[in-house]
């Protein structure tokens, strides 16, 4: 079925009201789309609530603190972490009230690990990226962390079916040896396909092991089912997933595009306002291999189109390129439209129209497709 998400960032400073806007959006869309709310975020309250805090306040035994150059590995965790800390769980707290009687999927959006140590400082000196076993540890912590707070979130909402989102908006720069040094003069070593690719598996793995039928925390939680078709019977079916939806969200190149296709993952998301023609082949390789689509396909800073035109436009956009590229108009039904990056720049009204954009865009590829 044809859908319509959330990516997790949102403006504004109050989480209850942020998710009662998101609700009231995407939990209750038209027939034929399913909506798929998602736990926000709210970087504007500063930098304890940022994709990178709010990611570091889950690791598990790897305390950090705040320096005016960004995060630090430390012995301990200094006040700012803990603010973090709070910050998750009051979100936390908030989509519990907003979600109260809700069933169905639900993003859990995280900071990926090549992202975070691409930001993320050593105790002494550089990057984490710069530390190859620094960096296999921040990913074996996250593991455990995640798996902890999707464990804490279903606990809390019994109905809901986590969706992991984990963005990786500093994966080209990582492959490409572009991440700057601690003096900005040079640039950090390129990264190997091979490594990145295997830590993310290790990831999906990990997190893919946690069952969703079981929230008790127990031995059936380690367990890896595979199943064989978690999502549209309209997509191509092929290779082994796991319980938990992970959606590996990567920037809009063809490299990017191709390593998020491999690690497992169930979806990949990309922004496609403008994607050209390489980022296009590359995303109907992963189709074709059974990857479920997260497009990135309403521009968030745009405000000005007549009500309704904006989703139309996009949804032709979609179905122009899936033609071109040659894939079956029947597996748009599998898709998933979401607001492009930058949403948690514009207005909570503009913020709400773009999400509503998203589920009239997946209504338009759900009619298109003939479901």
């Amino acid at each position: 079925m044809t859908a319509a998400a959330g990516r997790g960032p949102w403006p504004g400073t109050d989480p209850l009201a942020a998710h009662l806007a998101v609700f009231d959006v995407v939990a209750d869309t038209p027939a034929g789309v399913e909506g798929i709310p998602n736990l926000v975020h709210l970087p504007a309250r500063g930098p304890v609530a940022g994709a990178v805090a709010r990611t570091l306040a889950m690791l598990e035994d790897m305390p950090a603190g705040l320096e005016p150059h960004g995060w630090r590995l430390r012995p301990n965790p200094d006040a700012d972490l803990r603010r973090a800390r709070a910050t998750v769980r009051a979100d936390v707290e908030a989509l519990v009230i907003a979600a109260q009687g809700y069933v169905g999927p639900l993003v859990v959006p995280v900071l990926g690990p090549w992202s975070l140590a691409s930001r993320l400082w050593l105790p002494r000196g550089e990057r984490v990226l710069a530390d190859p076993v620094a960096a296999r540890d921040l990913v074996e912590s996250l593991v455990v962390g995640l798996r902890e707070h999707v464990a804490d979130v279903r606990r809390r909402l019994p109905g809901v079916e986590p969706v992991v989102l984990v963005s990786e908006p500093a994966l080209a720069d990582v492959v490409l040896g572009a991440v700057p040094t601690f003096s900005g003069r040079a640039r950090l070593a390129a990264i190997e396909n091979a490594v990145v690719r295997e830590a993310l598996r290790r990831l999906v793995t990990g997190l893919g092991s946690l069952r969703t039928g079981n929230s008790s925390g127990g031995p059936d939680d380690l367990r890896i089912h595979e199943v064989s078709a978690p999502r549209s019977a309209d997509l191509p079916v092929g290779g082994a997933h796991h319980d938990l939806e992970i959606v590996l969200q990567v920037p809009a190149d063809p490299v990017s595009v191709r390593l998020g296709a491999s690690v497992g993952a169930g979806g990949v998301a990309l922004d496609v306002t403008a994607a050209g023609a390489a980022v296009w082949e590359a995303l109907a390789e992963a189709v074709e291999g059974a990857i479920r689509p997260w497009l990135g396909a309403i521009r968030s800073g745009r405000g000005s189109e007549a009500p309704g035109s904006e989703a139309i436009g996009a949804a032709r956009a979609v179905e122009r390129a899936w033609a071109a590229i040659g894939l079956q108009r029947a597996w748009l039904a599998g898709a998933v439209v979401t607001p492009a990056s930058g949403i948690a720049g514009v207005t909570p009204e503009r913020a709400r129209a773009a999400l509503r954009a998203a589920v009239d865009a997946a209504r338009e590829l759900a009619e298109r497709a003939g479901t």
